[in-house]
């Protein structure tokens, strides 16, 4: 059975989400030390300045913030894994 590459898209995008709500809830509950350093030490990636784009009566801001780090990651490689394995 042919998947739809949405699918993948879908589930790579739910991994990721869960694995950013996984963080903040260890964020939460772990002292500051080395798991948090391990698992929550997070690389920005961003649009900055933001794009602008003023056309006199209205004006358009595009811009975005990409917080990745591990578990992050770790929810990115099962939502790909669920996609290829069911």
């Amino acid at each position: 059975m042919k998947k739809s590459g949405w699918v993948l898209g879908l589930l790579i995008a739910m991994g990721g989400l869960l694995g950013a709500v996984l963080s903040e809830v260890l964020r939460a509950l772990t002292p500051a030390g080395p798991v948090q350093t391990l698992f929550l030490k997070s690389v920005a990636l961003a649009i900055d300045p933001p794009l602008a784009l003023d056309l006199v009566i209205f004006k358009i801001t595009l811009g975005a913030i990409f917080n990745i780090n591990l578990l992050t990651i770790l929810g990115m490689f099962l939502g790909f894994y669920l996609d290829k394995n069911l």
